[in-house]
Order: C-alpha cells, then sequence, then structure tokens
C-alpha cells in the first residue's frame, strides 16, 4: 500500500486476523522503525476491551510483554501500535514441529510465568494465556501479547459472562465464578501441556463438550503420551491443571519455581533460540472467523430484535381479546415494545407491565395496580439477567395455538442453561395458566370446573385484600395450577442437567429430551390423580411437542454447522 495510515504508517502486510480487527505489519516514516498495528472496527461493543487494553498494557512494563506505543482513533476504527515481534507464534511452532522438547517447553512456559509474575504484581490477571498469545523471538524471547480481556483481581467481582478461549479456560471461568491469577496458572498448565504432548487436553469440538471435560476429566500424565517427560514434570503440569484453584500454583512464582528444578543450566533464551530463528512465522495465524461466528459476536444485537419481536407479538396477541386501546393506535400499541428495545433493552419488559396493566382499570383500579406491581417484579428479575429471557415465556401463546403447549419447557431446556430454563419454564406455565383462565375456561387438557367462572371480575369497591384473595384464588382453589409450573420448571431441569453429564451433545440432548418427555407424561397421567384431578390424555400433544422441539432444535443444528463452514 502506499497510501499512508494516519499520515505516518506505510503498510507492509497483513499478519492476523480475528474476530475483533486484523493485525498488519508497518513502518513508521516518523521514527523510522516496523512497528505493529492492530486495527479493531469502532463500536459501542469493541470499546471496552479497546481501552481496557490500553490501559492494562500501559501499566506493563516488561520485556516477555508486548510493548504498546500509542493509540489512535477514527471515527471507523481504533488503532493500537505496538512493537512488532519478528518471531512465530508458539501456535505456529506447534503445527509445525508437533510437540517441543522437554527443555524448550520448559523454558517458554518459565518465561511466560515471568511475565505473568510481573502482571499479577499489579493485580492484573491476563485470563486468555494460550499459544497464539504467546511468541518466540529469533533472539529465543518469548513476549506475551493480547491482554484485551485482562481485568483487575476484584474479590467483589464475579463474572456474568464466560469469557477466555476454548480450551483453556479454568473451570471457574467455565461455570463464571471468582477468577483470580490461578487461572492464569490453569491456562498456562494447559499450554505446557499441549507443548510436550501436541494434544491439548480439554479440547473436544464444542463449547459443551470442552467445558464437560474441563470440570469433569483428568487428562492422563504427559509422560503416557510423550516417554521423553520426566515424572516430576508429570507432577507440575498435573498440579497447575488441577480442578481445584487451591490444589494448583498459588502464584506464578511458584510455578516458576518448581520448572528451576528440571530446566536446563543454559539460559532460557538460549533453549527456544532455534524456534524463533527456524520456524517460519504465518502471516495470518488466527483463523479467520466464519459466518456463524460473525453472526455470534452480534449476538447482543440478536437478543435486542428477538426481545423487540416477542414483546411486539405479545401484545399483539393480548389486544385481540381486549378493546381497551382505540383502534387507530393498534398499530402503535402493537410496535411500541419494539421500538422501546432499541432505546434500552431493560425498558421493554417495563413498557409490556404498563400496557398489559392498563386495561384492567375499566374492571378495578386495585386490580390493574396489582398486576402492574406483579409485572414490575416479574420485569426487575429478569432485567437483572437477560431481558430477553423475560419476553420468552409470552411464546407459549404462540405453541398453545397450535395444540402444543409442551414445546414450551422442552425447547427452552435445548437453548439455555438449566438455571436459566428451569426460570423460564415455570415462568411460561403460569402465563399460559392466566391466559387460559382469563380467555376460555380450559386448562390444557383437561377443563376447568364452572367455580372459576367470576374470575376475574373485580369490583371497583373492592378492598386491596379483597382484590388479592380473588386474584390468586383460582391457584388456590386448583392443585393443577399450582403443579403444572412447577412440573415444567422440573421437565426443563432434568433435560439440561441430562445434557451436560454426556461428553457427545446430541446424545445428552437425545437423552434428555426422552427423560423430560416422559416425566410430563408421568405427571399429567398419574401425578394429577392423587390431587383428585382428571387423568390426563397428554399423548397426542406431547408428541406433537416432543416432535416439534427435536425438529427445531435440529434444524438450529444444521444452519449452525452450515454457516461454521464458511
Amino acid at each position: 500500500m502506499d497510501e499512508l495510515l494516519l499520515n505516518r504508517y506505510r503498510i507492509l502486510q497483513k499478519i492476523g486476523e480475528g474476530a475483533t480487527g486484523q493485525v498488519f505489519k508497518a513502518f513508521d516514516i516518523k521514527i523510522g522503525r516496523e512497528v505493529a498495528i492492530k486495527r479493531i472496527a469502532a463500536s459501542p461493543t469493541t470499546a471496552p476491551r479497546v481501552l481496557r487494553e490500553l490501559r492494562t498494557l500501559a501499566n506493563l512494563n516488561h520485556p516477555n510483554i508486548v510493548t504498546v506505543f500509542e493509540f489512535e482513533e477514527t471515527p471507523q476504527y481504533y488503532f493500537i501500535i505496538m512493537e512488532y515481534l519478528d518471531g512465530p507464534t508458539l501456535r505456529d511452532i506447534l503445527l509445525e514441529r508437533g510437540r517441543l522438547t522437554v527443555p524448550q517447553a520448559i523454558s517458554i512456559v518459565s518465561q511466560v510465568a515471568e511475565a505473568l509474575e510481573y502482571a499479577h504484581g499489579f493485580e492484573i490477571i491476563h485470563r486468555d494465556i494460550k499459544p497464539e498469545n504467546i511468541i518466540v523471538l529469533k533472539d529465543g524471547r518469548v513476549k506475551v501479547t493480547d491482554f484485551g480481556i485482562a481485568r483487575l483481581i476484584s474479590r467483589k467481582f464475579v463474572e456474568k459472562k464466560i469469557v477466555g478461549t476454548l480450551g483453556y479456560m479454568s473451570p471457574e471461568q467455565i461455570t463464571g465464578r471468582f477468577v483470580d491469577e490461578t487461572a492464569d496458572i490453569f491456562a498456562l498448565g494447559t499450554v505446557l501441556y499441549e507443548s510436550l504432548t501436541g494434544q491439548n487436553p480439554f479440547y473436544a469440538g464444542s463449547f459443551r463438550e470442552t467445558a464437560a471435560r474441563i470440570i469433569n476429566f483428568n487428562p492422563a500424565p504427559p509422560s503416557l503420551v510423550n516417554p521423553e517427560v520426566p515424572k516430576e514434570l508429570d507432577t507440575i503440569t498435573l498440579k497447575a491443571i488441577s480442578k481445584d484453584a487451591d490444589v494448583r500454583y498459588e502464584s506464578a512464582r511458584a510455578f516458576k519455581q518448581a520448572l528451576s528444578t528440571i530446566k536446563p543450566a543454559i539460559p532460557l533464551e538460549e533453549v527456544t533460540q532455534v524456534l524463533g530463528k527456524a520456524v517460519s512465522k504465518k502471516t495470518t495465524p488466527i483463523k479467520k472467523p466464519s459466518i456463524w461466528e460473525k453472526i455470534v459476536n452480534q449476538s447482543s444485537y440478536l437478543e435486542m430484535a428477538l426481545l423487540g419481536v416477542i414483546s411486539s407479538l405479545a401484545i399483539y396477541y393480548y389486544l385481540k381479546e381486549n378493546s381497551f386501546y382505540p383502534p387507530r393506535f393498534k398499530l402503535l400499541i402493537i410496535l411500541l415494545p419494539f421500538l422501546v428495545t432499541f432505546l434500552s433493552e431493560r425498558l421493554t419488559l417495563w413498557t409490556l407491565a404498563i400496557l398489559i396493566s392498563l386495561p384492567f382499570v375499566k374492571l378495578s383500579v386495585v386490580q390493574a395496580l396489582i398486576y402492574f406491581i406483579i409485572f414490575a417484579f416479574y420485569a426487575m428479575l429478569f432485567n437483572e439477567f437477560k431481558p430477553v429471557y423475560g419476553a420468552l415465556p409470552f411464546l407459549v401463546f404462540l405453541l398453545d395455538s397450535i395444540k402444543a403447549p409442551f414445546a414450551f419447557p422442552l425447547m427452552v431446556a435445548l437453548f439455555l442453561s438449566p438455571s436459566y430454563s428451569t426460570l423460564v419454564a415455570v415462568s411460561g406455565g403460569i402465563f399460559f395458566e392466566i391466559s387460559v383462565i382469563k380467555s376460555r375456561l380450559k386448562l390444557w387438557p383437561f377443563e376447568i370446573s364452572n367455580k372459576f367462572l367470576p374470575y376475574p371480575n373485580l369490583k371497583q369497591n373492592d378492598t386491596l385484600f379483597q382484590a388479592i384473595a380473588k386474584l390468586f384464588s383460582p391457584f388456590l382453589k386448583e392443585p393443577a395450577l399450582l403443579i403444572q409450573p412447577v412440573i415444567w420448571g422440573l421437565a426443563a431441569l432434568v433435560l439440561g442437567f441430562v445434557s451436560k453429564l454426556f461428553l457427545k451433545k446430541w446424545q445428552g440432548d437425545l437423552v434428555g429430551l426422552g427423560l423430560a418427555s416422559v416425566l410430563l407424561w408421568i405427571s399429567y397421567a398419574w401425578l394429577f390423580p392423587l390431587f383428585s384431578l382428571p387423568k390426563a390424555k397428554v399423548e397426542t400433544p406431547l408428541l406433537i411437542s416432543v416432535a416439534l422441539s427435536a425438529s427445531i432444535y435440529a434444524f438450529y443444528q444444521f444452519i449452525k454447522e452450515f454457516l461454521e463452514r464458511f
């Protein structure tokens, strides 16, 4: 490229590309030196990571950590100008050589441990140690790069999302628990294991299978794969990748000292010098993200759109049986939740609470107030997690219209974690019951007695206590109304829990789907009669629900695998 970047840098070649941006080798005509430039598309989602990386690296000055020179910003991109590292990544080396000699592996890991010891001294944890972020220079020195997801150690901080790289994340990162410097020890121990054997001990292809191995699988000692590995190095490696953070080395210094007992007598740089000179640096060390990975990277926008669409569909369904709002404003009322979502996701559920509660003013001001309080509590509950999860229960209305309400707890369990799917399934069961009591005296799959006929005809002069008593009287008089949401929640919990017991995801999903379906059938066919309720014939709707859930999930997996190829 002849045109100068930022009127200063002549781009020489692209040396890397990932999901967040590209890395270029360039020449700084002002200073007269080669540099590496990381270019990241400017957006609200990438800004926190870029600023975090800059602030982190600004505090670090160590020979084993990449040096950042400057930061530039344009309306389209962020540019991080760093020292150019003339050498291959550890991933390049492993791809070319398969595995390292014992001295080479110890040398590289020891130098990375020195970098981590320095960073941990500033209470900074890297959280993404992997072969791609370890570079071996031609003089044998090792440099650690990409502190983009690093953060300060805080005992008050607990992850709300999983961060790291598949195959190198510690069990506490996988489960979203408190993360400290021992997470870096786990990742570096995994790098050591892979360097000695040529195999990542945990990576299994998919996130679920890899996570299961990280949490439950104990790798074989490296010496069983590579006989050149001494037994004492087996002990060091397995201690570093222990499931229990308290069993691992308490610091990078302790890890380095353990390795020093078997390292060669010559300087570390001389051991790895041959690697930096002999192995060619790949121009594209990072795999270009697939179409599916690009879609996942935009998941926040997809969740926002899904929240808006489901919320507007819920209002559409609600207005079909409600004439409170003027017909000329009907379209605007339906679109309002969708439009509000793009202002703030947390306002969407509050908007639903207002729109659903307001029409009850015609029956009773007290009743409308009670409904708003209930929905407000519901909005606060799900806004603490993900607002889109709070909108999912409204889909039960659509499934009920095609006589497949049981598909709801099954589908949410296939797509969400066990804890979230249980909460959403219970909420969907309650929503479904409120709907059928209000609109037609029928609770699938049996009729409700006429004793609920007056519900919810409250009077304007009802006291608060009388209004609450009338609203909850169906749930107190009819055991099925209390049991059914619990059954749905248990079905979702069983499916999600069982699916995690299998290393092969499809096997776990299949077994979990079968057990959850059996649980639903037993509950309706045999549990309800224990409460003097008629035995329900649920075979047909249950089969429809299972077939629908399996079909949608299979189609999702097909599309996912298809897009991952491109």
